[in-house]
């Protein structure tokens, strides 16, 4: 049978997406105001890749509402695309629509599923760079869950707050300049951190070009030649 989600269809539509990296994506428990993390879970997929399960209770009422967060750190973002749609094609709602207006910003391409009869989403998928992210309402009683993807969204991509900086959260590195020949890949970074909470969360952005991780090596690679920079920041985890 034919699938109803196709990756290749949302290409066009990536821009911010492909020039974004998240290398050990991980969240301590301080990212939603008047929300606690109560459980975290790491599963297996396929060799060197693992889907974090974050489960969120609001500090009141926490017994009926409930957030769970689930991300997949691929590579590539063509490989975050197509976990999405992978995980679309086995959803229990096949009619799921994109976003639309305010959420239609959230990630590079999303799809929200509602609470019946009402404009509530208890549902958001979507991707942004490499990763694929779903936040769902899981709870007794439904959670609009927009303003945490939106959050959670604008951790990926907006630049760090003073505040941030300031409390040294956040480490900004000397932006990497790079020449890069047409089509051919250049290494940004020679070795990415290990994978575990102590190194901390790193995110690349580029200005022109996209990002694509092989082995420890995350590269460059541009249909135009000539300098490109990458911005690199540090996100304590612990």
């Amino acid at each position: 049978m034919e699938s109803k989600f196709d990756a290749n269809l949302w290409e066009d539509e990536i821009e911010v997406g492909r020039r974004l990296f998240i290398h050990n994506f991980g969240m301590t428990g301080s990212e939603f105001t008047g929300w606690q993390l109560v459980k975290t879970t790491v599963m297996p997929h396929e060799q060197g890749v693992e889907e974090k399960i974050y489960l969120w209770e609001p500090k009141k009422d926490p017994e009926s509402r409930k957030v769970r967060i689930s991300v997949i750190e691929s590579a590539y973002w063509r490989h975050a695309q197509q976990h999405l749609a992978m995980h679309l094609e086995h959803c229990m709602n096949s009619d799921m629509p994109r976003g639309k207006g305010k959420s239609g910003g959230i990630g590079d391409i999303q799809f929200l599923g509602q609470v019946p009869k009402t404009t509530s989403v208890s549902q958001v998928f979507f991707t942004r760079g490499n990763l694929r992210i779903s936040v769902q309402s899981v709870g007794r009683k439904p959670v609009d869950v927009m303003i945490i993807a939106k959050k959670l969204d604008d951790r990926l991509v907006k630049p760090p707050s003073a505040s941030e900086k300031r409390k040294g959260v956040v480490a900004a590195k000397r932006p990497v300049r790079l020449k890069v020949k047409e089509r051919e890949m250049t290494a940004v970074l020679d070795k990415l951190p290990a994978p575990r909470p102590s190194a901390g969360m790193t995110r690349v952005i580029l200005d022109d070009g996209e990002l694509r991780r092989e082995g420890d090596v995350l590269f460059c690679v541009s249909e135009i030649a000539g300098l490109k920079k990458a911005e690199i920041f540090n996100y304590k985890l612990e």
